[in-house]
């Protein structure tokens, strides 16, 4: 961030634009990762997620998972060829607090982090906030569009 406070100065606002695109840094990716293993900074934020429940559109609580890339340590496909992701492009996904389903791939994400904190799942989740673990990756397809696909944490593992 710029220590510019007041851009109605022409001048400031000049200065704020007198730079070279090769200074500049690119935006992060958020694109899912490659199926594999890779290191990152995970941070837990609760959101509340738009849901038809019922035929009517309600806020449901989830807990998002958001992951900041540092390394490939391995991939599952030795022959990918793709776009490996960059130090600090990010990554999320969401368990819907409400769903049965959600909460055990909530559960297999975080089992191998649990221990330290007695087996509870709220002091897990505290507990992580902005660890650096190894995170063991899948793909989940989108059930209407089979070329979109979704992180599977299949587990995260201190690093």
């Amino acid at each position: 961030m710029s220590d510019v406070t007041n851009l109605d100065n022409l001048d400031d606002i000049d200065s704020l634009l007198d730079k070279n695109l090769d200074d500049i840094a690119d935006l992060p990716s958020f694109d899912t990762w490659p199926k594999g293993v890779h290191k990152a900074i995970i941070t837990w934020e609760r959101k509340d997620i738009e849901k038809t429940v019922d035929g009517s559109k309600k806020k449901v609580p989830h807990m998002q998972l958001n992951m900041a890339f540092l390394e490939t340590l391995e991939l599952e496909d030795t022959s990918f060829s793709g776009k490996l992701p960059q130090v600090a492009d990010k990554m999320n996904t969401a368990y819907d607090l409400t769903n049965e389903f959600a909460l055990g791939a909530l559960k297999k994400a975080v089992a191998s982090l649990s221990p330290r904190f007695n087996g509870n799942l709220k002091e897990t989740i505290k507990g992580t906030n902005g660890f650096e673990v190894a995170i063991v990756l899948k793909h989940r397809k989108d059930k209407n569009d089979k070329d979109r696909v979704y992180p599977q944490i299949e587990d995260m593992i201190p690093a």
